[in-house]
């Protein structure tokens, strides 16, 4: 996996752009790029969300000033999301998420959604390589990206 790239739902984004200790792994490889760098996913109504959150748009601002974000055009993550609906297969309400998955290449999500962890953990959803999960420090070996 060359590009290294996540997703953060607004569902965790307080406690990832926070003080949770369950994310600080994560704040690791965003902003110090330990043990290596990620870049973190956005577009549409999920960048919307997130800058909802005074403390997360603060956090994508210095992310976005690093070169560590990849921010889908929100006309990109509309159209996928129309062509995702069509399908059917989404369970979750959070289908733009899996609009930017698709059109940024990110497969790792940070969520405790469980439809949308189901959704993100769909091959017919996200595949090539197949969508994986943190929720808390133990998934701290995914941010290896050596799947």
């Amino acid at each position: 996996m060359k590009d290294r790239r996540l997703l953060v739902d607004a569902n965790v984004s307080s406690g990832v752009f926070g003080e949770d200790p369950d994310f600080s792994p994560v704040r690791d490889v965003l902003f110090l790029g330990k043990p290596k760098p990620w870049s973190l996913a956005h577009g549409g109504k999920l960048t919307d969300e997130l800058r909802a959150v005074d403390r997360v748009r603060r956090a994508l601002v210095t992310l976005e000033q690093a070169g560590r974000t990849k921010q889908v055009p929100g006309a990109d993550v509309e159209a996928e999301t129309q062509r995702l609906l069509q399908t059917g297969l989404c369970q979750s309400n959070d289908v733009h998420v899996i609009a930017v998955a698709r059109r940024s290449d990110a497969r790792l999500l940070c969520s405790h959604d469980q439809a949308l962890i189901e959704d993100f953990g769909n091959p017919a959803l996200v595949n090539n390589p197949r969508g994986k999960v943190y929720k808390n420090k133990g998934h701290a070996r995914l941010l290896r990206g050596d799947w």
